[in-house]
């Protein structure tokens, strides 16, 4: 009785293999957005056959007959639609509709004709960037990144010298809790915080520059400050010289008058 009971388990587990596709799609959908399922091979429905789109192997979310008429599952009256080509388009995914999406040709031999594996995902939310300094000097200056995003954090440590930027030490990249990443990015002496799914990318930037006074800067500001101040010293200078020169000569004017006189 165990054997016959056994044969039978596997010939229900062989049937059951039959409908599974050799490969199956992965697909990220927005949440609140369609999708759109496509068969990978036309279909012929002959007498007593049948084909349908499932979800999880286990909802028959259509069904089309042999005589071309259909049936949708009450739950997706208004939420899917199969087109001529047997195509399906789901509509408004919500998080619910996670998982996988089969179509299947039902005959005397059974297909698979397309399988999808659907990860609905939202919008992720707006990162989060501070840069602090730790050591700042015109030679070298080094500083602490932190990159948020909900209740994830990272955090790095900078280095920033003769306008170079590299990455000292610390965690550049992390996944979140709901599947999605933070990263932190260094390009062009510029840092960013980048929060990113598969559907959806926002980040933070902040240069380098605006935190670190460099050498070079203060160079350039002691080579334009030295020469106006020059400039400035020698023009009051001769303001006055000049000055002096004039008041002399009105002088000798005055009194070679008065002795005229």
């Amino acid at each position: 009785m165990f054997s016959i009971m056994l044969l039978f388990c596997t010939s229900l587990l062989s049937s059951y293999k039959a409908k599974e596709c050799s490969t199956t799609t992965p697909l990220f959908v927005m949440l609140g957005t369609d999708a759109h399922l496509e068969v990978t091979e036309p279909v012929h429905l002959v007498q007593h056959s049948q084909f349908r789109w499932t979800f999880n192997n286990s909802v028959n979310i259509v069904r089309v007959f042999s005589d071309n008429t259909n049936r949708t599952h009450d739950n997706y009256k208004n939420r899917a639609t199969i087109s001529g080509d047997y195509s399906l388009l789901l509509k408004n995914l919500q998080q619910v509709d996670k998982g996988y999406y089969t179509a299947v040709f039902l005959s005397d031999v059974d297909k698979c004709l397309a399988e999808y594996s659907i990860t609905v995902e939202d919008l992720v939310s707006a990162p989060e960037l501070t840069v602090e300094s730790v050591s700042n000097n015109s030679d070298l200056c080094v500083l602490t990144v932190n990159c948020s995003a909900q209740d994830s954090h990272i955090q790095s440590t900078l280095r920033y010298d003769a306008n170079n930027c590299s990455l000292l030490e610390g965690e550049t990249s992390k996944v979140t809790a709901d599947g999605a990443s933070l990263q932190i990015k260094l390009v062009n002496c510029s840092v960013s915080c980048n929060h990113r799914n598969h559907v959806s990318e926002l980040k933070a930037v902040k240069k380098i520059q605006h935190f670190c006074p460099t050498k070079s800067a203060s160079n350039k500001t002691t080579q334009v400050v030295i020469p106006v101040t020059v400039i400035g010293i020698c023009l009051v200078l001769s303001i006055g010289l000049f000055l002096k020169r004039k008041f002399s000569v009105q002088r000798k004017i005055y009194f070679t008058q008065s002795r005229m006189k």
